[in-house]
């Protein structure tokens, strides 16, 4: 099963996406926050494919910050963001950004699983 780094500080949300993501054939790590997620990637690098992180995250790191020290950790981690208030001029970011709530889980799904496929994993 593919793992998908989930950076979500919604604690509702994560449980959603650790019910439904499964059932989709992925395997959600999630993290409440960047920090975490952060140290979570670390310790699972080997075996995380791509993170789908929400762009407006509680505490020091916002989705753009978090998104940087990830890639600090592996230069060609993929990524979409998700986000229920991004402003308009957010969704020109080079990587998708799916707006939450989401209408078709399975197109996110797809997504996290093309991108997963084509990602070197590990350390860069």
């Amino acid at each position: 099963m593919i793992s998908i780094l989930v950076v979500e500080d919604n604690r509702m949300t994560r449980r959603m996406f650790e019910g439904i993501l499964p059932k989709l054939g992925l395997r959600p790590v999630l993290a409440a926050n960047g920090e975490e997620a952060v140290e979570l990637y670390r310790a699972n690098a080997e075996t995380v494919s791509a993170v789908l992180l929400d762009l407006n995250l509680d505490g020091q790191m916002d989705g753009l910050d978090t998104l940087v020290a990830l890639r600090s950790i592996n230069a060609q981690l993929p990524c979409c963001f998700m986000s229920a208030s991004a402003p308009d001029d957010v969704l020109n970011l080079p990587e998708p950004v799916f707006r939450k709530p989401f209408s078709n889980w399975d197109d996110v799904a797809n997504h996290l699983k093309r991108i997963a496929q084509v990602a070197p994993q590990g350390f860069a």
